[in-house]
């Protein structure tokens, strides 16, 4: 199914965006998260294996690297139900290379903001009448990313983290009439200049808890790109309340070491009319694209397959992914059938349970839904048609009933 057969994976894309976003408001911008996950593989046979840093073992002061394969993920934002906090579905996946792997196999190198480019215009295309707002960190974020979006307005607002030490300028004027308009203007403070002089300060309430925050704008400018354009951003700088911890003492060290700084964080988006609050609550909506990576490890199988030729590394890494999403939309569909049978007065199916039942445990008592409850609601759908065509007539009976019951509902947690 992975390495022989003949399919395009771009068609189940397309349909897989199409029930996603169909859970959405049809008024409403589209909030996308894109983030980049490694997968370890390890044999000497695995097609396009390679060196990279591994985010989840490593720190600040510590960079642990592994061999596997990265992907580039893109997932839409979805407000899903019996929760308060978004769920990230994965609906695009796609392989990056680095530089030394594309050269060891004598391929064209493809930088990473030209994969995410791929993607977006994919979706863009697809869904034309619709506005998306891009979500990523400072790997995704780029100052190409976001000289491209900027060219895209009409239908793409990035925004992403800035580097204290960003190079933002004024607007331009033409100095004369036959002139050419210079690229930028005067010099602003760099935005940890501004943070760390205490001036312009604000204070807001967002997501629940009171946020200390400076904004401005500007056009930022990096001489490391091409064409070494300017994009004009709007950018959050959001002060960090808490006092500097001292640093940890190693043995054989003074005692009279200075304590570690305090690290401010700064945000940008591409629409310099933006609230800065608005900044500050799409940039946390970001961490869901995490957790649905853990949850995936954990309930799909994530990084346990075996695969190592060409067409299986490059299906089914997006195949685990999308099952994801699939399996996030079968559960709300059984939500939306449960609730009508409840407004219409019918008796539900007492074989499939109740799909919005919540799996604690004595010691972790849930308030909200998860991914396992949903993948549970699932399993209890589809599986009892699936062991046999006559389970009706054999349920027949309150005790062989209740007993099957008894039986799926452990065997759809433990498996």
């Amino acid at each position: 199914f992975f390495s022989r057969n003949r399919y395009d994976l771009w068609e189940l894309v397309e349909v897989l965006c199409d029930l996603v976003i169909a859970l959405l408001p049809c008024n409403c911008p589209i909030m996308l998260a894109i983030d980049d996950t490694l997968v370890r593989r390890s044999g000497s046979h695995v097609w396009s294996k390679g060196v990279y840093r591994d985010a989840v073992r490593s720190s600040h002061q510590h960079t642990q690297k592994g061999f596997g394969h990265r992907w580039l993920v893109l997932t839409i934002l979805v407000k899903m139900p019996l929760t308060s906090r978004y769920w990230a579905l994965p609906v695009m996946a796609m392989l990056y290379n680095s530089s030394k792997v594309d050269k060891k196999h004598k391929r064209h190198h493809v930088a990473k903001t030209q994969l995410i480019q791929k993607m977006l215009i994919r979706l863009t295309q697809r869904f034309a009448d619709r506005q998306f707002i891009v979500l990523g960190d400072g790997g995704i974020a780029t100052h190409e990313l976001a000289v491209w979006c900027w060219k895209h307005k009409e239908q793409l607002t990035l925004v992403g983290r800035l580097r204290g030490d960003a190079n933002l300028y004024n607007t331009a004027a033409r100095k004369s009439k036959s002139g050419r308009i210079p690229l930028k203007g005067r010099k602003l403070p760099k935005p940890q200049t501004l943070i760390e002089s205490g001036q312009r300060r604000e204070k807001a309430v967002i997501n629940g808890k009171e946020r200390t925050f400076i904004h401005d704008s500007g056009l930022w400018y990096n001489a490391r790109t091409k064409d070494r354009r300017t994009v004009s951003i709007r950018w959050v700088g959001v002060v960090e309340d808490s006092t500097p911890r001292p640093a940890r003492r190693k043995k054989g060290d003074p005692e009279t070491k200075s304590p570690k700084a305090v690290k401010h964080h700064y945000f940008f988006i591409t629409d310099p009319a933006a609230d800065p609050k608005r900044i500050i609550e799409l940039y946390e909506h970001r961490w869901s694209i995490e957790v649905t990576f853990a949850e995936a490890r954990q309930w799909l199988g994530l990084e346990t397959t075996r695969e190592w030729c060409e067409k299986s590394v490059q299906r089914m890494v997006p195949m685990q992914l999308g099952l994801f999403s699939l399996v996030s939309v079968m559960w709300v569909k059984l939500l939306e059938a449960s609730k009508d049978k409840r407004s219409n007065n019918e008796d539900p199916d007492k074989l499939q349970g109740d799909p919005g039942q919540l799996h604690g445990t004595p010691c972790y008592g849930k308030t909200q839904a998860s991914f396992a409850d949903a993948l549970f609601a699932v399993r209890r759908a589809c599986w009892p048609s699936q062991l046999s065509h006559h389970l009706k007539r054999r349920c027949e009976s309150s005790k062989t009933r209740s007993a099957f019951q008894y039986l799926m509902e452990h065997l759809a947690t433990a498996a």
